[in-house]
């Protein structure tokens, strides 16, 4: 994030604590890919939910999987007295896609070296426009790394913006309050791998249990999902509705 983004150095600190017109050909096609997708204040409903759900908690522990932002670090902090902790999905993607066009791991046998926290040491997981960086073969191992790592009744917030993103590079948001988040499109050698729906996170998540679930005025898509204390009942794969 512009003016918040500091480098990775700062992650052991904070874990302490469409184009209008219609084109054609190659060449148009590499123009439209080259246009910068717009900056700026979007609105977010499930941060609202996660505070909601944390206050209260004493000192709880809360996982970013993106980049370390200090106006996140110091909302969160103040506003919930967390620790926060970071695991730079991107900054592990970027490193695998550098070599070329990133393929994708059945074994996903990286993500274990990003999500080290312990089992049920997680109050709660931001997982903003991650998701769609990943093969669903990675993203299933994700869900369970996250599943096992939350607590019971641990929330996740997952974001994804449902349409397909050509350029290489990723969003990062920072709060501004409950209900905004400033999103800022960084460069990077890691690229959307799909196109996700809702249907396809429930059931990557499939034993959490769905809290909420909007498509905001942008378009983008947000999933609010809770850890039972005991298994998700689940009806056709995907896991039934519940409250905070």
């Amino acid at each position: 994030m512009a003016g918040s983004a500091r480098p990775r150095s700062m992650a052991g600190l904070v874990a302490r604590f469409g184009v209008g017109a219609l084109v054609r050909g190659a060449r148009a096609r590499e123009e439209v890919d080259a246009l910068p997708v717009p900056d700026g204040n979007v609105p977010t409903r499930a941060l609202g939910i996660l505070l909601d759900a944390l206050r209260g908690r004493e000192s709880p522990v809360l996982l970013d999987l993106g980049r370390v932002v200090v106006d996140n670090v110091a909302f969160l902090t103040s506003a919930l007295g967390c620790r926060l902790a970071v695991a730079d999905l991107f900054a592990a993607l970027d490193e695998r896609s550098s070599a070329g066009e990133r393929t994708g791991d059945r074994t996903g046998a990286w993500i274990p070296e990003c999500i080290r926290q312990a089992p049920e040491s997680v109050d709660a997981v931001l997982c903003w426009d991650a998701i769609e960086h990943l093969t669903p073969d990675e993203g299933g191992i994700l869900a369970a790394r996250l599943t096992r790592v939350l607590k019971p009744h641990g929330v996740l917030v997952a974001s994804f913006s449902g349409e397909w993103r050509p350029a290489p590079g990723y969003a990062t948001y920072a709060i501004v309050d409950r209900a905004t988040l400033r999103r800022q499109f960084c460069p990077g050698a890691s690229r959307q791998m799909r196109v996700l729906t809702s249907r396809e996170l429930t059931e990557t998540f499939h034993d959490l249990a769905v809290v909420d679930a909007c498509m905001l005025a942008t378009r983008a898509h947000e999933m609010v999902f809770r850890k039972p204390s005991y298994p998700a009942v689940t009806r056709g794969g995907a896991a039934a509705r519940t409250r905070l």
